[in-house]
C-alpha cells in the first residue's frame, strides 16, 4: 500500500514537472505584434457552473499550447473553386486520375500559404515539444513546407479528413447529393451520415481518441497538429464543449487554408490553468501580417433550469392529446 502511495506521489509530481519545464522553457513570444489585427470576442452565453474532479484531471494532462493548423489550398479546393465557376475540367481531371480523397496534393498556392504561416508561427508562437500530422498527402506536404523549427512530425490516422463515403472525389460532401439526401442533411447536419461515410459526430469520436493519445505522449507540452477542415470543427466540439444548439452554426463557418487556433492553457499574465483559457483564430495573410479573433473560454455545465431552457427551443409536435398546434 505504502509503495503504491509513493508511485501516485511520483506520477503527480512527474505530470508536474514536465508542465512546470514546458512552461519555463517555451517561447513566450507575443502573437499581438505590429502588423496583428486583434479583435476581442463578444461575451459567450455559457454559464460557467462547477466542473468534475475527472473534468478538471483530464484537462491538467493536455498541452500547454495545443496549435492546430488547416493544411494549405489543395487540388479538391481547386477543383471546387472550378466547379462553382462552371468548370468542369478539373473534376474531369480528377476523375481520369482515380484519386482518393488522402491522396490530393497542394497548389503552388497551398505551398507558398504553408510557407508564410509557418514562418509566422516560427516568429510569433516559438518552438514545440510536440509534432503531429493527418496522414493525408496535403497535410504532410503542408507540414513539411512550413518549415518549423526542429519539426520531428508523428502521422496519426484519428485526425484525417471526413470520410465522404460515396461522395468521395466530389471535392466536397454536401456537391452532387439527391434530393432525399439533402432532406437528410438538413435535419442535422452533425449527426447526417453521407452513404458509406461519416457523420460529423463519427469525426468526434475518433479525435477525441486522438486527444486521449495527447494526455499521454504530450501532458504539458507545446502540440502543432496540422489536419484538416472538418477535424478542425470536431476539435472545436470537444475543447470547448460546444452545446447542440449551436453545431449547425459552426459548421457552417467559412475556414481559409492554413487558418490557425490556438489553444492555450496560459492566462493574460502567463500562468498556466488547469483548462484551456482562450483561444486564438489566427488568418495570415499573404504579406506575413495577421488577423486574430480572441475567444475566452469557459468550462461550462447547467443546471437543471438551463437545460430545460435548451430543451424548450425545440417546439412539441406531439403530445399525449394528440398533435401540438404551432
Amino acid at each position: 500500500m505504502y509503495g503504491k502511495l509513493l508511485y501516485q506521489k511520483a506520477c503527480r509530481w512527474h505530470t508536474f514537472a514536465r508542465a512546470r519545464s514546458a512552461m519555463r522553457n517555451c517561447s513566450l513570444a507575443s502573437p499581438f505584434t505590429a502588423g496583428c489585427a486583434v479583435v476581442t470576442a463578444g461575451t459567450f452565453a455559457w454559464n460557467s457552473g462547477c466542473v468534475s474532479a475527472e473534468e478538471t484531471s483530464q484537462a491538467i494532462r493536455y498541452p500547454v499550447d495545443l496549435v492546430i493548423v488547416r493544411h494549405g489550398q489543395s487540388e479538391a479546393n481547386m477543383m471546387i473553386e472550378m466547379k462553382n465557376n462552371g468548370d468542369m475540367s478539373g473534376q474531369v481531371a480528377m476523375d481520369a486520375a482515380a484519386r482518393h480523397d488522402s491522396m490530393m496534393r497542394l497548389t503552388d498556392k497551398g505551398r507558398e500559404q504553408a510557407r508564410i504561416v509557418g514562418k509566422w508561427v516560427n516568429e510569433n508562437v516559438g518552438v514545440f515539444d510536440k509534432f503531429y500530422v493527418s496522414e493525408y498527402v496535403r497535410t504532410k506536404e503542408t507540414a513539411a513546407n512550413m518549415g518549423l523549427k526542429y519539426a520531428l512530425w508523428q502521422t496519426d490516422m484519428m485526425i484525417r479528413e471526413r470520410d465522404q463515403g460515396v461522395q468521395d472525389g466530389q471535392g466536397d460532401v454536401k456537391m452532387g447529393l439527391s434530393e432525399e439526401e439533402v432532406h437528410r442533411m438538413k435535419k442535422s447536419p452533425m449527426y447526417w451520415q453521407p452513404l458509406g461515410g461519416e457523420s460529423m459526430s463519427d469525426v468526434c469520436m475518433r479525435v477525441r481518441q486522438f486527444l486521449n493519445r495527447l494526455q499521454v505522449n504530450a501532458s504539458g507540452m507545446r502540440t502543432v497538429v496540422v489536419c484538416h477542415y472538418r477535424t478542425i470543427h470536431a476539435f472545436r466540439f470537444l475543447l470547448e464543449n460546444t452545446p447542440q444548439c449551436e453545431f449547425s452554426n459552426m459548421l457552417s463557418e467559412k475556414m481559409p487554408n492554413c487558418c490557425i487556433w490556438w489553444y492555450s492553457r496560459r492566462d493574460e499574465v502567463g500562468r498556466v490553468r488547469s483548462h484551456y483559457h482562450t483561444l486564438k483564430r489566427i488568418e495570415v495573410k499573404p504579406d506575413g501580417t495577421a488577423d486574430i479573433l480572441v475567444i475566452p473560454l469557459k468550462q461550462k455545465s447547467y443546471n437543471n433550469d438551463q437545460l430545460l431552457k435548451e430543451v424548450d427551443l425545440v417546439p412539441q409536435v406531439l403530445n399525449n392529446c394528440g398533435v401540438v398546434s404551432p
